[in-house]
């Protein structure tokens, strides 16, 4: 939706350039390898292999974006000790250096792009009401995947639309994470809890009720006995059912179990 919204507005935003794209993980790391030379990087052990440095550091560098954290917070809470500091410091400079070639180029990020996006609505309230006229129900699944700066775009657009349904996975979230705040900020929203994991398909879960299996979604790992059946959890946390010999995956912690062996 952020993405839609300023490459429909870019021109508000004073992005209007002929090359204007928002640049994923993949583009971003080529377009720093082809500048790697000049990036602020000299407490930082290359050993080689730049592409694999800079995987992991535009990894690191989107989540501190996506906390809403800047480039003088990273410098500041670095502090000036060991060479670990350093390269945490630097970390504040390669910031400021990715978004300087991004601007240069006229091109944003995905986190740019839901920054600007929420500048557009706060600055253009005919923006906002034209968005909800059109989308007057908001619906958003995995919200306990919610970071500060996605939340803050949510948060703004849930003042315009008539209803709003945030699902969210409570076992998956903890307290002070974006998720939490936001739904502690929007206290008259109704809570409801559901139960059962609808979430394997049609076909599973009308196999699972002719089967009579049913199993509770709190196993460890290793074999666990349900009231019928039984199911194994593999190493990578799936549940894994037997059905003569073939294995059938099922998502993590599901409540539904499929034995189909007589």
């Amino acid at each position: 939706m952020a993405s839609g919204l300023v490459q429909r507005h870019q021109g508000r935003l004073q992005l209007a350039h002929p090359d204007f794209e928002i640049l994923g993980p993949a583009e971003r790391l080529a377009m720093l390898l082809v500048r790697f030379d000049d990036l602020p990087l000299r407490h930082h052990q290359i050993r080689g292999n730049p592409t694999g440095l800079m995987t992991k550091l535009i990894r690191e560098l989107d989540q501190l974006k996506s906390d809403g954290v800047s480039p003088d917070q990273v410098r500041a809470a670095a502090g000036t000790g060991d060479e670990r500091d350093l390269r945490r410091a630097e970390m504040g400079d390669l910031m400021e250096a990715h978004d300087e070639i991004l601007a240069s180029i006229g091109c944003l990020d995905e986190n740019g792009a839901i920054s600007a996006a929420k500048v557009l609505l706060e600055e253009n309230p005919a923006l906002l009401d034209s968005f909800v006229s059109r989308h007057p129900h908001l619906v958003v699944d995995q919200l306990e995947e919610l970071s500060l700066l996605s939340g803050a775009l949510l948060e703004r657009l849930m003042t315009g639309v008539r209803s709003a349904v945030l699902a969210i996975d409570d076992t998956r979230t903890s307290p002070g994470s974006a998720a939490n705040d936001l739904l502690d900020r929007t206290e008259s929203l109704e809570t409801v809890e559901l139960e059962d994991s609808w979430r394997l398909g049609s076909d599973t879960i009308d196999a699972a009720r002719e089967s009579g299996i049913v199993l509770g979604d709190d196993f460890d790992a290793g074999v666990g006995q349900g009231a019928q059946g039984w199911c194994r959890y593999d190493a990578g946390g799936t549940v894994r059912l037997d059905d003569d010999g073939e294995g059938v995956g099922l998502g993590h912690r599901s409540p539904w179990a499929i034995d189909r062996r007589k």
